[in-house]
């Protein structure tokens, strides 16, 4: 019996690696690398993150200079798989295959032999070019299996709690529902096997070319995906508060902020998904965009707190998210105040709309464009958060049930509770008075987002002419001040400047020779008394 074939993951998507390295666990001719590195492997797995990187393919072929190198495309292109190829990767793997197939790749890779399997069935006419409903629909299930991958390789980490473990498993259990469904509606049953579908083949460059809508489907498809795998990512990192003022979210434990967070992400996945299948106009979403925000509130709220679940407050009994929900009315227009983009994110993901940028229109798979949107998002999810926890806070700050369940220790004493309250009124006054006029009238927004050790604050471009117009009272005046320091300000600098030389002119050129001239005459007085001391002991 031959020895099974020593196998490293490498790569910077964590979760697909951990959902290979789940597959391989059971595939008897493939063995996982001991982490300690005293095993050297005969085949590196490479998981590359789109769009694909020359140098981080140059980084990975210089560790390993010796070992053949099998890349791991979600959706390879022709010019990406020429690329690898020239940078010397032996193969490559699409992750729409099944094991199988990726153990007989490794395999044939492992024995010298490079697997490029792509471009020979883009050069090779084996079947007719697909049409759009089967595109969609091949891709779609891409999607589900991937998420079904990146799920098992969570589930197979030791370190999460039993309701992030449940959480996941009704996840997993509603994707493979998802796809059962497609099957029934497009195969009249027949399954389709897991991570079974390859790139749709097409026999000739001009069939590669998709219309304009199935294009915009399938750049928001990348797009979504992609960005939900940084968010997922980043959702494991700390969440300390680097912004320089207090925060809702804080009160809460790390494990309670980071459940709140993915509750909201899974609901704006739903939302997305409802909004795409009831082929809604962009028209439409914009006109429902108060409701749709008050939805993912409110769905959002009831998933933390649970939807039937009763407080005991006294004699009384009260259903907890019924209670917080009627908070809506009086926190909706400051969320609404520091909510900046959602709109953009909805039209671009639902739609495929291009990204504007200080008015400029950038493309889905512009840097530009992923990097904006990518911050929206944090923002969204961010606020959303804050405005989840902000009703409790209102309502049941104190109650002992609330803080043993969602707070941090070192909020559990009511004088520390108390003083994060007041912290957060002044905070909450001093932005409303002082810091929102400002950032109109600079055409500021400021966000939330997530940094490589928490949370901190940015500001971006955007017109903001019409709420200035709005502006009245004391906000008003905090612009019209800032407006006249700025009229003034050259003038009051330049006659500082001009007072300043004419004080430094007179104390050197008046004071300072007056000065010296009566040191001086004092020197020669105390010289010519002096001098007739000498002449008489010189004449003795």
């Amino acid at each position: 019996m031959a020895l099974p074939l020593s196998v490293k993951v490498v790569g910077d998507l964590p979760l697909i690696q951990l959902g290979l390295e789940a597959g391989m666990a059971d595939r008897p001719g493939l063995q996982l690398t001991p982490p300690d590195g005293t095993v050297a492997p005969d085949v590196v797995l490479w998981v590359a993150a789109q769009p694909l990187d020359a140098q981080t393919a140059l980084r990975w072929r210089s560790q390993y200079p010796e070992t053949p190198i099998l890349a791991i495309i979600a959706l390879p292109q022709r010019s990406q798989l020429s690329m690898l190829q020239t940078l010397g990767i032996e193969g490559a793997w699409a992750i729409s295959s099944d094991f199988d197939d990726l153990e007989a790749t490794v395999q044939q890779v492992a024995a010298g032999q490079a697997r490029w399997p792509l471009p020979q069935d883009l050069r090779t006419p084996i079947a007719p070019p697909l049409g759009f409903f089967q595109w969609l629909h091949q891709s779609s299930l891409v999607q589900i299996d991937t998420q079904l991958l990146a799920i098992e390789g969570q589930l197979r980490h030791p370190h999460w709690n039993w309701l992030d473990r449940t959480f996941m498993t009704g996840r997993r259990r509603e994707l493979k529902a998802a796809r059962a469904l497609m099957d029934w509606l497009w195969n009249g049953g027949q399954p389709t096997p897991l991570l079974a579908l390859a790139q749709p083949p097409a026999p000739a460059a001009e069939s590669l070319v998709l219309s304009p809508t199935a294009r915009r489907i399938r750049d928001r498809q990348h797009l979504k995906v992609l960005l939900w795998d940084q968010l997922t990512e980043r959702l494991q990192q700390p969440l300390s508060n680097l912004t320089g003022r207090p925060l809702e979210l804080d009160i809460l434990r790390s494990d309670r902020q980071r459940e709140l967070l993915a509750i909201i992400l899974r609901r704006l996945n739903d939302l997305i998904a409802d909004l795409q299948f009831s082929q809604l106009s962009t028209e439409q979403i914009v006109e429902k965009l108060p409701q749709l925000r008050q939805d993912l509130w409110q769905q959002s709220l009831s998933d933390f707190y649970g939807r039937y679940r009763d407080l005991q407050l006294d004699s009384a009994t009260i259903e907890l998210s019924s209670r917080l929900s009627d908070e809506w009315t009086r926190l909706a227009p400051s969320l609404v105040a520091r909510l900046h983009g959602d709109r953009q994110v909805l039209l671009t993901l639902v739609h495929g709309l291009p990204v504007m940028i200080d008015g400029t229109a950038y493309a889905l798979e512009a840097p530009e464009a992923q990097a904006r949107l990518q911050l929206l998002l944090e923002n969204l999810l961010l606020r959303l958060a804050n405005a989840i926890v902000q009703p409790l806070l209102n309502c049941f700050a104190e109650v002992t049930a609330i803080k043993q369940e969602f707070y941090d220790a070192q909020h559990l004493s009511n004088r520390e509770l108390t003083r994060f309250r007041n912290q957060l009124n002044w905070a909450d006054r001093w932005e409303q008075l002082l810091e929102n006029p400002r950032s109109i009238y600079e055409s500021q927004w400021p966000l939330l987002h997530f940094v490589a050790d928490g949370i901190d604050r940015c500001q971006v471009y955007a017109p903001r002419d019409q709420e200035l117009q709005q502006l009245s009272g004391v906000q008003q005046t905090i612009t019209l001040v800032m407006e006249a320091r700025d009229a003034i300000a050259p003038q009051v600098s330049g006659l500082i400047r001009w007072l300043g030389s004419g004080v430094v002119f007179v104390l050197t050129q008046l004071l300072g020779r007056g000065i010296g001239l009566v040191g001086r005459g004092v020197l020669q007085g105390i010289g010519n008394a002096w001098q007739p001391d000498r002449r008489l002991k010189s004449d003795r």
